[in-house]
């Protein structure tokens, strides 16, 4: 774990002095290191979970030392005392947002089991995986979008609100798209992607689609609220949009299984867009009202 912890140290900071490819040749060193021994374990009779897992940490902690290298920086170990004591308006609420991020993910799936089957959980994660790529897309967009989202804000709210917009309406776009391919692709496709599975994910397509188009919208906002420090609107955004996944979710799987919990969560994700604009919007509109430019614009110091 502190490897890993290191490595994804290194891919935030690179991209944030705008070392972009530093962060590639980084991850590109943990997977030359990692896949070639993870395929050799999955080819063994036996292939032990233990050492996979190993492999996966320390193929990290071997890119994290080539971090160090590329950086010429070693890590200070007597820094984050002061770092979270400086930070301790934004921390308790950054990391309930994660928190309630992760754990209202599992109480859905537990849900679904709990008041469905396990082959609704089964068909729900399975959703979740063929729209990997898309996830990978938002992720990799949250790795570099809030360093290069300080830099607008630096200049002006409205750089940072234009640039929101515009990235909601192509990720939106991919979103879409992405989903109409899959549920327009042969239906072979799908069982050479999923086997059997695919006849219970084909009739999630379309309220996973809806999801992400809502998750592709919602992302550049969490962004910008990350950019302006808006810690605790975010986190009881969060908490109230994932509140309102959980119990839709699991009320929608004990009416129709897993076709029921997909279209009664997915959608809310959409609707939930709305309420982190609004309160996006509200943050600007509590910048621009307290530190008014020439320009009628706020000028942040970062």
């Amino acid at each position: 774990m502190p490897g890993l912890l290191l490595q994804d140290l290194w891919r935030f900071s690179f991209f944030a002095v705008k070392r972009g490819d530093k962060s590639l040749l980084n991850d590109l060193v943990w997977a030359l290191i990692m896949f070639p021994l993870l395929i050799m374990m999955l080819r063994r009779d036996d292939p032990d979970l233990f050492h996979i897992i190993l492999t996966w940490g320390g193929a990290a902690t071997i890119a994290g030392l080539f971090g160090v290298v590329q950086a010429r920086v070693l890590p200070s170990l007597t820094s984050p005392r002061a770092r979270l004591t400086e930070h301790r308006d934004l921390t308790p609420s950054y990391a309930g947002e994660m928190v309630t991020g992760s754990v209202s993910g599992q109480l859905v799936f537990f849900g679904i089991g709990a008041v469905a089957s396990l082959a609704a959980v089964g068909a729900h994660r399975s959703a979740f995986v063929i729209f990997g790529p898309i996830r990978v897309l938002y992720q990799g967009l949250s790795l570099m979008g809030v360093s290069e989202a300080v830099r607008m804000v630096g200049k002006s709210t409205a750089r940072l609100r234009h640039a929101a917009i515009r990235t909601s309406l192509v990720l939106a776009s991919l979103a879409g798209a992405f989903g109409l391919f899959l549920g327009l692709m042969p239906n072979q496709w799908g069982v050479a992607l999923l086997g059997t599975v695919w006849a219970a994910v084909d009739p999630l397509i379309l309220p996973f689609t809806i999801g992400a188009i809502g998750l592709g919208m919602t992302m550049p906002v969490f962004i910008g609220m990350r950019a302006i420090q808006a810690a605790k609107r975010s986190f009881r955004t969060k908490l109230t949009v994932s509140s309102v996944e959980v119990v839709a979710a699991v009320v929608g799987a004990s009416i129709g299984g897993a076709v029921g919990a997909a279209w009664a969560a997915r959608p809310m994700v959409l609707l939930g867009s709305g309420l982190w604009w609004k309160r996006f919007g509200a943050e600007l509109k509590r910048l621009r009202d307290s530190e008014p430019g020439s320009d009628g614009e706020v000028w942040i110091s970062v």
